[in-house]
């Protein structure tokens, strides 16, 4: 069996792993190394692509108004999925019945569409699955009693 090649050290020996070093090794497919998020993430600021971590932070402005805690923690965000300058979103609520249903989303699409970068936002409401507490972190749920 070949041995293999460290390509900084030309060493053999199996590479150890600490913080540092995942910086720079091992180099990916592309010529980039493990620690590249920061430049993948200047790139995405530089071309304006707009990332999930962005719209769920926006989406965290809106609250569900019995529990008084923000959809995102509560887990009430499925699914997103961003395209350009839109965002497709997939949320559920607390409950089938819940009078504010209209507001939720109202208030998800501005929030959205308050993203730089995102001009459209369409939020589509399911049940499938039915929320359930279990959603919430379970630090918050211990918190919160539940």
């Amino acid at each position: 069996m070949e041995a293999l090649i460290h390509p900084s050290t030309g060493s053999t020996a199996p590479p150890t792993y600490s913080p540092t070093h995942l910086l720079t090794y091992p180099p990916t497919p592309f010529g980039t190394s493990i620690g590249s998020g920061g430049r993948i993430a200047e790139q995405c600021r530089e071309k304006n692509v707009v990332t999930e971590k962005e719209v769920r932070k926006a989406l965290r402005k809106v609250k569900d108004p019995e529990l008084h805690l923000d959809i995102v923690v509560l887990g009430l965000v499925y699914d997103l999925d961003i395209a350009d300058t839109h965002v497709n979103a997939k949320i559920s609520l607390t409950s089938p019945f819940c009078p504010a249903a209209g507001q939720i989303v109202d208030d998800a699409k501005a929030a959205i569409e308050g993203v730089e970068g995102i001009e459209t936002a369409n939020v589509e409401l399911t049940f499938d699955p039915p929320w359930t507490p279990e959603r919430i972190d379970p630090l918050i749920r211990a918190t919160l009693g539940i």
